[in-house]
């Protein structure tokens, strides 16, 4: 099994562990140690093993941690279903969370980068 730039761009985007499709793109060549544009397990397995170095990648396997051991998330819905659920919640933090709050602060980046996704895409449309 393996995964590329297009399936990790809305997970890590959408949960803000990346700001644009760019620093998916580049979070995937670091780790694809054979150059194929995709993360296969063994290369997973290696981001794993390094993450307490590095911020991101830190941040992305405590989430994966947490969604494995049952802490966040649910058998019931899918992996798709659930990062739309997590989305929802951050930009609910953007619009009406507490002023300075951590939680607002990433609400709103979240919010901006989806934006930027957004017309990215719409301007590859009309291209």
């Amino acid at each position: 099994m393996s995964i590329g730039v297009p399936e990790l761009q809305e997970p890590l985007i959408g949960l803000g562990f990346a700001d644009t499709v760019g620093e998916v793109e580049t979070m995937v060549t670091q780790v694809d140690a054979d150059g194929s544009g995709m993360i296969e397990f063994d290369e997973f397995l290696g981001i794993i093993k390094k993450a307490d170095k590095d911020e991101g990648t830190r941040e992305i396997t405590n989430f994966f941690k947490k969604l494995t051991s049952g802490e966040i998330g649910s058998k019931d819905i899918s992996f798709s279903l659930f990062v739309q659920r997590q989305r929802r919640q951050h930009l609910m933090s953007a619009v009406i969370g507490e002023k300075g709050s951590s939680s607002k602060k990433k609400g709103r980046k979240i919010m901006e980068n989806l934006k930027l996704k957004m017309e990215q895409e719409k301007q590859d449309a009309l291209e």
